[in-house]
């Protein structure tokens, strides 16, 4: 048995790779911060936004206690790249500090 979101939907959706561009265009249009939401399971789509966010100079908060595990589990496996610098805390992305 699986189990997927709006799975037995009967419109199309579109493939993942028609989600960069529009992440790319709202990432620049955006002339202060970004809030982005997704499954924690779905390591694609977080990969995506660390690497525009790079691509943008952009930095990166991980809030949430599953995605936060997931992050780490995914990163000290391997399947997921974060370079140096590009995380930043929770708190200090709330407060608005940058670094």
């Amino acid at each position: 048995m699986s189990d997927s979101t709006r799975a037995i939907a009967l419109a199309y959706s579109e493939s993942e790779r028609a989600v960069r561009p529009r992440l790319e265009d709202v990432f620049n249009r955006a002339e202060r911060r970004l809030f982005v939401s997704s499954f924690s399971s779905s390591i694609h789509r977080l990969q995506q936004i660390i690497d525009i966010s790079q691509e943008f100079g952009r930095k990166v908060a991980i809030i949430g206690r599953s995605m936060i595990s997931v992050t780490e589990i995914a990163h000290n496996l391997g399947l997921l790249s974060i370079p140096d610098g590009l995380l930043i805390r929770p708190q200090d992305a709330m407060s608005g500090a940058r670094q």
